[in-house]
C-alpha cells in the first residue's frame, strides 16, 4: 500500500487570508479527495481532513483507499461492520485503540462538512488516544505477589511471581 493525502496543506497555502482555493480542472486521487470538492473545484482544510481520514482507514484496515469497504464508509455511516470483522488482523490494533481510531478516522471522512471532525480535533484526539494506550493497563506489581505480565495490554496466560531482587530492578 502507498498511502498518499490528496493536496494536503494546499488549503494552508492560500494568500490574502482567502477562505477557499477554487480551480477549474478538479484533479486528485480517486478515493482520497473530498466529494464537495470534486463537486465544487473549492478547497479548503477540511478537504485535507477528508483525505487524512482515508489514510487513518486504509491504515486501520490495510486496504487502499478505492476498497468497497473504505468507499461505503465514506458514504454511509449508518451501518458499520464489527470491528474485528473488519480491522486488518495483521496489525495487531488493541481492540480499545482500533475502536478509538475508528471513530476519528470516520469523524474525519463525514459527508457533512459541518459534522466533519477538523484535522486539529482529530491530532488532540489521536494523543489521547495514544496516551491511553500507553498508560499501564494494570497496577505494578508487589515484591513477592502473583500477577499477570501484560503485552500491550492484554495479559499472558501464565501467573508470574515477582522477586524481592526482581523488584528492585524493574522500579
Amino acid at each position: 500500500l502507498h498511502a498518499r493525502l490528496a493536496d494536503a496543506g494546499l488549503a494552508r497555502a492560500r494568500p490574502n487570508q482567502e477562505t477557499h482555493v477554487s480551480c477549474t480542472h478538479v484533479a486528485g486521487t480517486w478515493g482520497f479527495a473530498d466529494p464537495w470538492h470534486l463537486r465544487t473545484g473549492r478547497f479548503d482544510t477540511a478537504c485535507d481532513a477528508f483525505a487524512m481520514g482515508v489514510t487513518f482507514l486504509m491504515v486501520l484496515f490495510g486496504k487502499e483507499a478505492q476498497d468497497p469497504l473504505i468507499q461505503e464508509l465514506c458514504e454511509d455511516q449508518s451501518t458499520i461492520p464489527p470491528l474485528e470483522s473488519i480491522v486488518d488482523p495483521q496489525a495487531g490494533w488493541p481492540p480499545a485503540v482500533a475502536s478509538q481510531f475508528l471513530e476519528i478516522s470516520l469523524g474525519l471522512v463525514k459527508l457533512q462538512r459541518r459534522d466533519r471532525l477538523s484535522v486539529d480535533s482529530a491530532l488532540e484526539k489521536l494523543q489521547a488516544c495514544l496516551r491511553s494506550a500507553e498508560a499501564p493497563q494494570a497496577p505494578p506489581p508487589q515484591a513477592g505477589s502473583a500477577s499477570s505480565v501484560f503485552v500491550r495490554g492484554e495479559p499472558l496466560d501464565f501467573p508470574v511471581v515477582i522477586r524481592p531482587s526482581a523488584a528492585a530492578v524493574c522500579t
